[in-house]
């Protein structure tokens, strides 16, 4: 008898488990169902939402194609018209036409120059609203800061192992290649997005790229190590001078921001200064400018003079540094002082 009691219980045991797991795989088949049912709904509601996507950046690209256009020929019109308006006549109403194209045209987007369609091809990189453009300037401001101070790390890094390794050195000569190339992108970025960057600061640019590409490949030997060590304490003298610079150009911007007298895609720039420019701070820094001034003119007459040397006579990287820091020497100081001359015109006024 108990075992028969034993056998019934364990059947009626069994058939309960039976059942529940029957149960439980009903209830797993109705969740499955239900969370199929959901993922293809919601599904399908992207889809219909990506496909309008597709659609109003058709429309967008077709609008901005006929806007592009249409400013195109207004201000061609706005031109013959201001020639065509007497000298006495009243064309403030056609200057801030002008002006509200132009700022128009700014958004829109326009053929990249050769530089950029050498390195980003014919992608567009005009940004679509201010708030984009304002953070991307940050951006880039943020990027030459950390850079900066990295170069000045750098080259102390070299002066203290300058008897050991070159390395330290082909580190800091890349980063320099690297800096100024990264830079002149952003910087033509930056103008097709309505910042005001002086055409020289670019060129500027484009000349460092240079010099910090020939220091990269120019061989070790007799004659490196005679400019080694002026190089290393011009480039430490020259990142000091560069963040001192960024941080009184940030203040002024601020300053002129402000009062209305700067567009908030005004940058910083780091081998000048701002004909807007104000306060006792800027006399402050013209004698730290003329300094880095004259020492890149020092550094051309040294090249000049180790030219003349037995060992230097071969190399083509001597006589081609020589002139670029000359040329970025007396660039420098023509543009310090036409802003220091235009300045001067403007507090007689």
């Amino acid at each position: 008898r108990i075992n028969s009691i034993s056998r019934k219980s364990t059947k009626l045991f069994l058939v309960k488990v039976l059942s529940l797991h029957k149960s439980r795989q009903e209830m797993n088949g109705v969740v499955q169902n239900d969370a199929w049912t959901n993922c293809k709904e919601e599904f399908d509601v992207l889809q219909g939402k990506y496909s309008e996507l597709k659609r109003l950046r058709a429309d967008v690209k077709n609008l901005e194609k006929a806007c592009l256009s249409t400013s195109d020929k207004q201000l061609k019109k706005l031109t013959s018209l201001k020639k065509q308006i007497s000298p006495s006549g009243d064309v403030k109403e056609l200057v801030q036409m002008q002006g509200s194209l132009k700022g128009i045209r700014e958004t829109l987007p326009q053929p990249n120059n050769l530089f950029l369609r050498s390195i980003v091809g014919s992608i567009n990189v005009t940004l679509p609203n201010k708030e984009d453009k304002l953070v991307y300037k940050e951006r880039y401001e943020i990027f030459k800061r950390n850079v900066t101070i990295l170069i000045i790390c750098l080259a102390l890094l070299c002066l203290w192992f300058k008897d050991y390794s070159r390395f330290p050195e082909f580190m800091l000569q890349f980063l320099l290649a690297w800096f100024y190339l990264a830079m002149t992108v952003r910087e033509h970025i930056l103008i097709k997005n309505g910042s005001k960057i002086a055409f020289w600061w670019v060129l500027h640019h484009y000349f460092s790229i240079a010099i910090s590409s020939i220091f990269l490949i120019w061989p070790d030997g007799e004659c490196y190590r005679y400019f080694q060590m002026q190089f290393l304490y011009f480039t430490f003298t020259l990142g000091c001078i560069m963040y001192l610079q960024f941080i009184y150009q940030k203040g002024q911007l601020y300053k002129l921001r402000t009062l209305g007298r700067a567009d908030q895609m005004d940058v910083v720039q780091d081998a000048g200064i701002r004909t807007r420019s104000m306060g006792s701070d800027l006399y402050f820094l013209i004698p730290f400018l003329l300094f880095t001034y004259l020492f890149q003119l020092f550094n051309s007459y040294k090249l000049y003079t180790m030219y003349h040397m037995q060992e230097c006579q071969y190399l083509w990287q001597v006589p081609t540094l020589c002139v670029l820091f000359l040329i970025i020497a007396l660039g420098n100081t023509w543009t310090l002082l036409l802003v220091l001359i235009k300045k001067c015109k403007l507090l007689k006024q």
